[in-house]
């Protein structure tokens, strides 16, 4: 049986280093004074409204778009591809 710190260091390892935004100085109250944080909830609270109503239009116009849209000969090729015994002609 082999020693564990032959194991040891053969692979490298990668770390992820996470790092928090702390206002310094005079930015926390220029924040909270021009009213950022809240700005930006309102935002996202926007977005997502307002990307289920883009997402809606979207499906509307390519619904539009493919009504009488019609791909022709189309039905030759599915007949060839389920040839059984087919070869290369």
């Amino acid at each position: 049986m082999k020693n564990l710190s032959d194991f040891t260091g053969l692979y490298p390892v990668s770390k992820t280093l996470r790092f928090e935004l702390i206002p310094q100085g005079k930015t926390l109250e220029f924040i909270e004074k021009n009213g950022l944080l809240e700005q930006d909830e309102h935002r996202a609270e926007s977005y997502i409204l307002v990307k289920r109503i883009i997402d809606e239009y979207h499906k509307a116009f390519i619904a539009k778009s493919l009504v009488d849209f019609r791909l022709y000969g189309l039905e030759d090729y599915y007949l060839y591809y389920h040839i059984l015994k087919r070869d290369d002609d």
